[in-house]
């Protein structure tokens, strides 16, 4: 089932698991645990070792299998790239 969510073929169990991926990081707890997730799995990180890669991976797979991580958004993602604010090192929140 999870390849075909990565291959773009959707069944219909497969878009209620993406449906259920996209319910249970939908609200702010939802979010948090995603952000942390992505954050744990390297995905922020400019510069990785090997190991560090596979996690990434494992990232951009809950991603895809949410519907987000996919070159159909790529545009998309690009402008909400654009749209943050800049803040270098020191500059967090």
């Amino acid at each position: 089932m999870i390849q075909s969510l990565m291959s773009g073929r959707k069944t219909r169990e497969e878009r209620e698991l993406r449906q259920k991926y996209r319910n249970v990081f939908a609200g702010t707890d939802g979010q948090e645990v995603l952000t942390d997730l992505l954050t744990r799995l390297h995905f922020f990180d400019e510069e990785v070792n090997q190991e560090e890669v596979v996690s990434q991976n494992v990232a951009k797979r809950i991603l895809a299998i949410m519907g987000v991580w996919q070159g159909l958004n790529a545009s998309r993602i690009v402008q909400a790239f654009l749209g943050f604010p800049f803040m270098g090192p020191g500059d967090e929140e």
